[in-house]
C-alpha cells in the first residue's frame, strides 16, 4: 500500500465534487482528501510530503481537526454537519505534509 488513509477524487474543482469528497470523508473521518484537477499530479514520498505538479490545483480536505461530523444514514439527503475542517488549495510547486497536517508554498 502505498498510503495509509486517503480518499481521492479526479476531475475535481471541473466536476465541482467537494460535496462527494465531504461525504466520503464523513464515513472516514480519519482520512485526508485530495482532489486532483485535470493535468495535476500529486507525488507522494516516503516521508509523506505530498509535492504538486502540473497546470491545474490539488484540493486538500484534512479532518485531523474535525471536532464534529454528523451524518444521519436514515435520512438520506439531510444535510450534514462539520465543525473544525481544514482545506487547502496548492498549485505546482506546493506541498502538503500529510504527516504534520501542514501546506507549505513553493520557493
Amino acid at each position: 500500500m502505498l498510503i495509509d488513509k486517503l480518499v481521492i477524487d479526479q476531475h475535481f474543482r471541473h466536476q465541482d465534487r467537494l460535496g462527494h469528497m465531504l461525504m466520503a470523508l464523513t464515513y472516514n473521518p480519519d482520512a485526508i482528501g485530495i482532489g486532483l484537477d485535470e493535468d495535476t499530479a500529486a507525488f507522494i514520498g516516503p516521508d509523506q510530503k505530498l509535492q504538486v505538479m502540473g497546470t491545474g490545483g490539488i484540493t486538500v480536505v484534512d479532518t485531523s481537526r474535525l471536532q464534529h461530523s454528523a451524518i444521519h444514514p436514515d435520512r438520506r439527503h439531510a444535510p450534514v454537519s462539520m465543525i473544525g475542517l481544514h482545506l487547502d488549495i496548492l498549485v505546482e510547486g506546493n506541498a502538503y505534509d500529510m504527516s504534520a497536517h501542514l501546506a507549505s508554498i513553493g520557493r
